[in-house]
């Protein structure tokens, strides 16, 4: 059976819901229910006794971390975190506020009066920080920077407009070393981390020509000018020390070979290897008549090493052809200059064609220069009255091995029709003599 009671005191209730109740218990509804009453009420000397602990307890001051009693107070410009405001400072406060708040529209309006003054839209339903970017737009408008002047990848503003990336490149990170040159040398407008250091130019100034400056300082090498052509003599020429605009050039002498030179004796290093005593007599007769072919015969050999010089005497020299009375293919007494490899050269000679021609070619001197590879001779013919000296002939060309012995060659060739006619002549004085050297 269900047996309702109150919320608070637990007090018996009637149970209502079941229409089986018709009694009323006084017991539990009286006696029981007025005990638990008389038991939840204080008495007077409880409450004496309540009031006295009361009394005794000690509420501390109110803090920010801490409840408590906090006093009142109504400054309104106070920093205190110990009072609490009055409804009349709260009052004062509000008041202050609006005051405030009307003060900030009319410095909002004039400071959207000053935005418009310079051309910059603005309004005074725009928020503060709407305002104060326009603002410092306007205070950053004002360089002359270029980005030609600003850190290549930085941005900047300018009178012309703002966030402008910087075209200035780095160009270092440290310090650069510049090693001086003949060619200019430029650096590239840009920021250098470190010192642009350029490297001291040391040197003697006796090393640099005297007029020419360098790195500030001038040099003292006196200028010689030119000296032209030194022909060594018998004691030293000396050149004093400083600049030659030309070469200084020392005279050669092509006779300044050792076979030139007296044995036992030494000119500027060269030895001399000349003996006096190399002279041989070289005189020769030789006819031949009749038909030839082509026929050599030995005159001399030239040593290696030595030059030749032959030297006639009174008796005349020469070189002789006759062709005879019958036609002839051709006639000719020569004198040849054979190398070690058989290989000829013809020097000079006399030859004649056809029939009945007599010729005659007398020489005089024969020098033959084995270092400059030429020769030259003296000439003349039957009615001359004096020899003629010929010019240096050049036998390079002819690739003769000049390091070897050389022959010098009487040649002849006879070709008559009739081979019982026909001569050839070379006739050298028995008295004549040639000098190797």
């Amino acid at each position: 059976m269900n047996e309702p009671k109150t919320p608070n005191l637990g007090l018996n209730k009637i149970d209502r819901s079941s229409p089986s109740t018709t009694y009323f218990d006084l017991d539990k509804y009286l006696d029981q229910n007025w005990e638990k009453v008389d038991e939840g009420v204080a008495t007077k000397q409880d409450l004496e006794l309540l009031r006295i602990e009361i009394a005794e307890v000690d509420v501390p001051d109110a803090t920010l971390t801490q409840k408590g009693k906090v006093q009142l107070s109504n400054d309104l410009n106070s920093n205190a975190e110990d009072r609490a405001a009055t409804p009349k400072a709260v009052k004062a406060a509000v008041t202050e506020i609006v005051s405030a708040i009307q003060l900030g529209v009319e410095q909002k309006e004039k400071m959207v009066l000053a935005l418009n003054s310079v051309g910059v839209s603005a309004s005074v339903s725009e928020t503060w920080s709407q305002l104060i970017m326009k603002i410092t737009t306007i205070l950053l408008a004002k360089g002359d920077a270029q980005p030609s002047d600003v850190r290549l990848g930085k941005k900047f503003s300018n009178a012309t407009g703002s966030d402008i990336l910087g075209e200035l490149p780095e160009r270092s990170v440290g310090s650069v070393t510049v090693t001086p040159s003949k060619s200019t040398q430029t650096k590239p407008a840009g920021i250098y981390g470190g010192d642009i250091v350029v490297s001291g130019v040391n040197f003697p100034p006796a090393n640099v020509l005297e007029g020419t400056t360098i790195a500030g300082t001038a040099g003292t090498m006196p200028n010689r000018g030119t000296v032209g052509m030194i022909t060594p003599g018998t004691v030293p020429q000396t050149k004093p020390a400083g600049y030659y605009s030309a070469p200084i050039t020392i005279s050669g002498e092509p006779n300044l070979r050792g076979e030139l030179i007296l044995k036992n004796n030494s000119i500027f290093g060269v030895q001399g290897q000349y003996d006096p005593n190399l002279v041989i007599r070289t005189g020769i007769i030789q006819y031949l008549s009749g038909f030839q072919v082509g026929q050599y015969f030995d005159w001399m050999t030239i040593p290696a090493g030595k030059n030749l010089f032959f030297a006639p005497t009174q008796v005349e020299n020469y070189l002789e052809v006759r062709t005879g009375s019958s036609s002839n293919e051709g006639a000719m007494s020569n004198i040849v200059l054979r190398d070690s490899k058989k290989r000829d050269v013809t020097l000079f000679g006399a030859s004649g064609y056809g029939g009945y021609v007599n010729y005659i070619k007398y020489f005089g001197y024969i020098e033959i220069d084995r270092l400059n590879k030429k020769f030259r001779y003296s000439y003349k013919n039957p009615s001359d009255t004096r020899y003629s000296n010929s010019s240096w002939t050049d036998l390079t060309v002819y690739n003769l091995d000049w390091e070897g012995d050389l022959q010098l060659l009487g040649y002849v060739s006879n070709r008559p029709s009739d081979a019982s006619q026909g001569a050839n002549n070379i006739i050298i004085s028995a008295d004549a003599y040639t000098v190797f050297y």
